[in-house]
């Protein structure tokens, strides 16, 4: 499965749906290193704004910092590619 990632500098909401669909998404194979991703983002100021599965499952800003917190400890040297 494909995890697509979109990620900015830091900017409003309003900014980033206005760029959003020229955005290229970063992508994932696996879970874990598009979170591990975000939270590297998230690190240097970024912004993290979503994580979209090939399914249909989506993650927004809110989720994937909560689940960076939740789960830090598994996200350990990941992710395992820049994608």
């Amino acid at each position: 499965m494909n995890y697509k990632v979109l990620s900015t500098l830091s900017m409003t909401e309003s900014q980033f749906e206005a760029i959003k669909a020229r955005l290229l998404p970063r992508i994932y194979d696996d879970r874990d290193d598009a979170l591990a991703w975000c939270r590297d983002v998230n690190k240097i100021g970024g912004i993290s704004w979503s994580i979209e599965a090939d399914d249909g499952t989506f993650l927004s800003r809110r989720q994937i910092c909560r689940e960076i917190d939740l789960r830090a400890s598994q996200l350990v040297g990941r992710p395992k590619k820049y994608g």
